[in-house]
């Protein structure tokens, strides 16, 4: 996967995308809610499991929208 596959999130106009945060033992991935999107989080987290060994505990995951987004989508 190359650059330009997750959408990200701008704070304000004029400032920079944001498509993660990365913190001691947590990320944190920010996308647009489409299926593409969240087919290509769930690729990337398997590439990172792949590549340290180590694998995600979706028992522990949490998914959070904004709150313009329909329930249906979510």
């Amino acid at each position: 996967m190359g650059r330009g596959f997750l959408a990200g999130v701008r704070i304000c106009p004029g400032a920079p995308t944001i498509s993660h945060l990365l913190f001691a033992d947590d990320s944190i991935i920010f996308s647009k809610a489409t299926e593409v999107q969240a087919n290509t989080i769930k690729h990337l987290l398997g590439l990172y499991e792949a590549a340290s060994g180590q694998q995600v505990n979706y028992s522990k995951t949490d998914v959070a929208f904004s709150k313009g987004i329909p329930e249906e989508l979510r």
